[in-house]
């Protein structure tokens, strides 16, 4: 029997409620968007997550469960509240200069969270498996961009579109603008003022790249490139 309650997927999963239950309490969004509805909505995703968490399904058969509807649901709820479609576009347009930054992180916040919920049955149809950086999304991203850090000319930023456009800073040399690397999608942090919101698969010999297609879920990446994914996979799980 596959043990749930161990499994690190929905355990990030189960953190990243509370770090999207934090978001949304405090966010301050310009225009009108339904916080109680959105916090309504997130309390029945919880209440989902905890019957998933203590199921003990076989991870490929709980990912086609009822369950997994019900939290995929929950989280379509939600971005409805936000004002569905074009929702962030439309806080960052409405957005004044002084409070753009702000409302920036909030909205990659809100983003990352609602991908680790909502994608959570894909990354279970791994079965089952141990490996932390599994928890999260690790996909086939094409570099849009890449120019120098405004604030430190030893870091890249990139523009990479993996699904969606996300911003990738890296210390690592070299990034190709339209190759494909492995990229994995991480709760977002300032780095020298800039917000990054995933990072490149790495190790001694360089970056992974890839041929599959652009926003392709990777699940068969060598060990020596997952071991600072997984550090930040459970570093936010503890924190």
């Amino acid at each position: 029997m596959w043990d749930t309650t161990r499994d690190f997927r929905i355990l990030l999963a189960e953190k990243t409620l509370k770090y999207l239950e934090n978001t949304l309490l405090n966010a301050k969004l310009p225009g009108q968007w339904d916080r109680r509805g959105a916090l309504t909505a997130l309390k029945r995703v919880s209440s989902a997550l905890q019957s998933v968490k203590y199921s003990y399904l076989p991870a490929r058969e709980l990912a086609s469960s009822d369950l997994m509807k019900e939290l995929q649901k929950g989280a379509v709820e939600i971005l409805s509240t936000l004002g569905g479609e074009g929702w962030a576009e439309r806080f960052l347009e409405g957005s004044k200069r002084e409070e753009r930054e702000r409302v920036e992180e909030q909205i990659s916040r809100i983003r990352f969270s609602l991908n680790v919920l909502y994608n959570l049955p894909s990354r279970l149809m791994l079965g089952e498996i141990s490996e932390p950086a599994y928890a999260v999304d690790i996909r086939a991203g094409r570099v849009l961009s890449a120019t120098h850090h405004p604030e430190d000319r030893e870091l890249t930023l990139c523009k990479v579109s993996c699904g969606r456009a996300i911003t990738v800073i890296t210390n690592v040399k070299g990034v190709e603008e339209g190759e494909r690397y492995a990229v994995s999608l991480l709760p977002p942090r300032r780095i020298k003022g800039v917000l990054s919101e995933g990072m490149f698969l790495g190790s001694d010999s360089g970056l992974l790249r890839t041929d599959r297609g652009e926003g392709e879920l990777l699940t068969d990446v060598d060990e020596e490139y997952l071991r600072e994914v997984r550090a930040q996979v459970l570093s936010f799980i503890k924190g």
